[in-house]
């Protein structure tokens, strides 16, 4: 049977730095970004929102799946942008 590699980032961990419904904002300075940044992600479904009357608020699941799918993003200027196919770092 082989062994996986741990999540990254799980969802305790998130909830430890974030807490349990993080705005916009907090999300994107844990990510290091514009806030524009991670509400352009918000549009693209990379996260999904919680049901809310005021402030927008993001799943802290949503967050964790994103952070641990994989895929590299580039950051350049506060802004994340995935590197394009065929291009190394």
């Amino acid at each position: 049977m082989p062994i996986q590699d741990p999540l990254l980032f799980t969802e305790a961990l998130l909830l430890e730095k974030l807490g349990p419904a993080p705005t916009v904002s907090r999300v994107a300075g844990f990510l290091e970004e514009s806030p524009t940044t991670t509400w352009r992600r918000i549009k693209e479904h990379q996260f999904q929102t919680l049901p809310s009357g005021g402030t927008t608020r993001i799943s802290i699941k949503s967050l964790a799946a994103f952070l641990n799918r994989g895929c590299d993003y580039e950051l350049t200027h506060k802004r994340g942008r995935q590197p394009k196919p065929g291009k190394a770092k």
